[in-house]
């Protein structure tokens, strides 16, 4: 099927909501251009998770594109220094209200446990798990920073061991949904690869764990080239 973006549609509003990122780098505009326009800051739009779904022991938390998933209990495990910033008390974070109001930086961290425990007042006492660094503060499992998508929170110790297992056995599925350049053949496949961790990437290795990603084509859409020539198209 085809896809038409139009003026402002549903990825236009992704890409300025935070939801979708563009590696895609800005083409250099003349010399004379820049010289005769000041350069301005870029205004950052933020957006905040939210909740789907509360159990008696579990979270189901909606992550925006561009928070953090700490990995504070592998961190501490390798013997890694931890960011003095995870702790909500060194941001100046005191009620969810702070975090709202904060005035992010470009780039700037966002870490998803500052909202989860900020919704939980900073109880400490009746959500000890959220707050343990050895627990990565209740989540069960992590996201990428540039991707969006469900996270599972454990409030309990309990509930966290019960859920790392289900992911160790595999009895969770992961779906995700990528916009790409250009077309993908065929429509649909299985990447069947060993993948070996490298700090925070990985390569293909044979000494690897094995990785299967079964693929399939959505939709492919094309929309016309700032400052090309007629007919000229960028195909995604």
């Amino acid at each position: 099927a085809d896809l038409d973006l139009g003026a402002g549609g549903l990825l236009t509003s992704m890409f300025g909501g935070g939801s979708l990122h563009s590696e895609e780098k800005a083409r250099k505009k003349p010399q004379r251009q820049l010289e005769q326009r000041p350069r301005q800051q870029p205004k950052i739009r933020v957006v905040f998770p939210s909740l789907i779904w509360r159990g008696k022991d579990v979270l189901v938390v909606n992550k925006p594109a561009d928070w953090i998933c700490s990995a504070s209990d592998v961190d501490k495990k390798k013997g890694r220094a931890l960011d003095p910033n995870e702790k909500c008390q060194n941001k100046g974070f005191k009620v969810l209200d702070d975090l709202l109001q904060y005035k992010f930086g470009d780039r700037e961290k966002k870490y998803i446990h500052w909202w989860i425990q900020l919704m939980h007042d900073l109880d400490h006492k009746a959500y000890p798990n959220l707050f343990d660094e050895d627990q990565n503060y209740g989540l069960c499992h992590r996201l990428d920073r540039e991707t969006s998508g469900t996270v599972l929170v454990g409030l309990t110790q309990l509930a966290r061991q019960q859920m790392r297992e289900c992911f160790h056995r595999h009895y969770v599925r992961k779906l995700y949904v990528c916009l790409a350049h250009g077309f993908v053949e065929p429509k649909e496949q299985t990447v069947d690869k060993n993948l070996e961790a490298m700090g925070q990437k990985a390569r293909l290795h044979p000494s690897g764990k094995r990785a299967r990603t079964h693929v399939k084509v959505m939709a492919n859409f094309t929309k016309p080239r700032k400052g090309g020539q007629p007919g000229e198209v960028d195909e995604f």
